[in-house]
């Protein structure tokens, strides 16, 4: 993970580009729409349910490991209204 000091950014950097950190950030950004893409092509059933209830478990476990260096990783995301929307409120002390 990255730490504090100038090379930061550039590990925050490296980080985000490993293909199994992308995948996670992803699942973070968009874990609204693909919450509602799971719903919308799949007919209402537990499977489904459970579907769902371990995406929003996995995105709340990717909220905590990215909270370790969202300082690093905030600059590099392309709209910090879809982080905040994503981190929820009580994430925004540390803009």
């Amino acid at each position: 993970m990255p730490t504090a000091g100038a090379d930061s950014r550039e590990q925050a950097k490296q980080l985000v580009l490993r293909p199994d950190v992308r995948h996670h950030l992803s699942k973070l950004l968009y874990a609204e729409e693909w919450a509602r893409s799971i719903e919308e092509s799949h007919p209402v059933t537990e499977a489904r349910d459970l579907t769902l209830a371990k995406h929003w478990e996995d995105v709340g476990k990717i909220q905590q490991v990215l909270r370790n260096v969202q300082n690093e990783l905030l600059p590099m995301l392309q709209s910090r209204q879809r982080y905040n929307k994503v981190m929820g409120p009580t994430h925004t002390a540390w803009f």
